[in-house]
């Protein structure tokens, strides 16, 4: 049962511009389900700043092997890499797309010792730091930038498979544990933390990483700053960075294990004039019923969800959507290094917009809210669909580079700016 604080006249005015609104309701089984609506404001965060800022940690970590995993055709194009062996490499991205079969098992196994959480996520993070601390040893031969010339391509798609299947279930425990450890008025900054975490930890291991990677880059902008004499090589390796991220990753794990103990349902529980708005009477039957479903019973529950139409509706929207975009995202950058642009030009527009990719989820997020949230995307569509045409007409018009001149017509330019936008 739930009840609702005793308000005065101008505490309900401002409620219903910023509330964290819970509707219940009966489900087909007559169970009670509730609702999260709405957001919270600045001066909600109240004892949440901290955890706050852990999810935004645990969301920039899930962004770094994803930014690892773009930068690496690059490096694999610039090495002679065929087009057969790119789309090996390719497939490191499917656990994220897969979770969803593993997921019910992250949600229903777990040492209550531990925590429902923390059972996945601390194993997860703990071996996906060690896998990057000691194959950055070896990724400069799986590369082939050793000297000898040779791409390992299947050991290394097997390497970044791992760190993104290990990612993929760090998410799934990130996701549930941010229902939790926030309080339900600031359930709402979660997907904040989400979709701001992993640009930002993309935006490091791949702008940000192509950029210092490169020799000319680094010895233009980065030595020249800090007063350094120029190098023969960038001012970090895959390697190197591979391994900071890998200490990163232990870190953060050691921080979870020992300082961030998982809350139980009874301590989730708020009392009538705790953070919330709302208070949770009957002592934390909804999350007592969660705790007990099994493996089989989160399958059926996930099952029946499926089966909405809603849900079957706004899945093959998505999944179709992405096939008119997959070609030109996946090989237009490509296409450019092969046209003779160099990597690190490509690095160096991605820093000038990457405010732009940063801020933009927030300018647009007013237009994905309210009764219609893909009214936004339907208006776009067409407009994506044309660049994508754009991109094949333009760069199939530009001339091969001749020897080592690169082609940098303002045609050029207009992809590239738009590729990264």
């Amino acid at each position: 049962m739930i009840s609702r604080k005793a308000m005065s006249k101008s505490d309900q005015t401002a409620d219903k511009s910023t509330p964290m609104r819970k509707r219940s309701s009966k489900d087909d089984d007559g169970k009670t389900k509730f609702v999260l609506q709405g957001t919270s404001s600045f001066q909600d965060l109240r004892g949440d700043i901290e955890n706050i800022l852990l999810l935004l940690l645990l969301y920039t970590l899930q962004g770094v092997p994803m930014g690892l995993a773009a930068s690496v055709p690059l490096l694999l194009q610039e090495r002679g890499a065929t087009y057969s062996q790119q789309s090996i490499f390719s497939l490191v991205s499917w656990p994220f797309s897969l979770k969803l079969l593993w997921a019910p098992i992250v949600d229903s196994c777990y040492d209550s010792r531990v925590g429902r959480r923390r059972s996945w996520l601390i194993p997860a993070q703990l071996v996906c730091g060690v896998i990057m601390v000691f194959s950055s040893s070896a990724i400069n031969y799986l590369i082939g930038s050793d000297g000898n010339g040779n791409l390992a391509v299947s050991e290394l798609t097997l390497c970044f498979f791992v760190l993104y299947l290990l990612m993929a279930t760090q998410d799934i425990a990130v996701d549930g544990w941010a229902l939790t450890i926030l309080s339900r008025k600031n359930v709402g900054w979660a997907s904040t933390c989400n979709s701001t975490g992993q640009t930002l930890g993309y935006i490091l291991s791949f702008i940000v990483f192509m950029a210092l990677n490169n020799t000319e880059f680094s010895n233009l902008y980065a030595r020249r700053a800090m007063g350094w004499p120029p190098q023969e090589a960038g001012l970090i390796t895959l390697g190197g960075f591979m391994s900071f991220w890998g200490w990163v990753f232990l870190a953060t794990t050691l921080y979870v294990w020992l300082f961030k103990p998982e809350r139980s349902s009874s301590e989730r529980s708020l009392a009538p004039d705790d953070r919330g708005d709302y208070a949770l009477q009957d002592s934390g039957t909804e999350d007592q019923a969660e705790e007990e479903m099994g493996v089989k019973e989160t399958y059926m529950a996930m099952w029946r969800v499926v089966k909405q139409p809603a849900v079957r509706r706004l899945g093959s929207v998505l999944l179709l959507s992405k096939v008119a975009f997959a070609a030109a995202d996946a090989v237009t950058g490509l296409k450019l290094q092969e046209k003779g642009v160099k990597k690190e030009t490509m690095a160096l527009l991605g820093v000038a917009v990457t405010p732009i990719a940063l801020f933009l989820p927030a300018a647009v997020s007013k237009y994905t809210s309210g009764p219609r949230p893909l009214a936004a995307f339907m208006k776009v569509f067409p407009y994506r669909l044309a660049i994508n045409v754009a991109f094949a007409i333009i760069l199939w018009s530009i001339p091969a580079r001749r020897g080592d001149e690169p082609v940098l017509s303002p045609l050029l330019w207009a992809v590239l700016l738009t590729f990264f936008l």
